[in-house]
């Protein structure tokens, strides 16, 4: 008896078995209310100004440990500061916008964990619970990106039924 031994196509079989996706949806509008929050609380703290961007990203300079990220910020961030500061800020409204709908819910979960990912290596340990949310986020966003979490309770399910055979719903 060999009951153990699974057929080889078993795995392969996992990924197109059906799945409720319902408690995902939990998950992707707290993400995106996440985004959406960071960035209505920046504009109504004055926070998009130029100069409140270069402050952060100078003491991100000065306190980081990562001499390519210390470059990237020396040489594309500072000088390019208004293009980032704008990309930030209205980036965070599209993402929060889309994780709440589930609109392009995959793309936008890549998007986000970019997103974390260069404000956990900006912040570099000045503020201590930041990078723990942010890996606690981008944990999430890595689920909602495998699961297509937006086919439930989202945009991304009628888009979907549209265009099936699209990776992007």
């Amino acid at each position: 008896l060999d009951v153990w031994r699974l057929p080889e196509d078993r795995f392969a079989r996992n990924w197109e078995e059906p799945a409720y996706l319902g408690p995902l949806v939990l998950i992707r509008v707290f993400c995106g209310y996440y985004f959406l929050a960071a960035s209505i609380t920046k504009l109504a703290m004055g926070m998009v100004k130029l100069p409140t961007y270069t402050g952060f990203f100078q003491k991100a300079i000065a306190t980081h440990t990562s001499p390519w990220y210390k470059s990237f910020l020396e040489g594309v961030v500072i000088p390019n500061i208004g293009f980032f500061a704008f990309l930030n800020w209205f980036g965070e409204i599209l993402l929060g916008v889309a994780l709440i709908l589930g609109l392009l819910t995959r793309p936008a979960a890549l998007v986000g964990v970019f997103a974390l990912l260069n404000y956990w290596y900006a912040v570099g340990g000045a503020f201590p619970m930041v990078p723990q949310v942010n890996k606690l986020m981008g944990f999430a966003l890595v689920v909602v990106f495998l699961t297509a979490a937006g086919r439930s309770f989202g945009v991304d399910r009628w888009l979907h039924q549209k265009f099936p055979r699209n990776p992007l719903f």
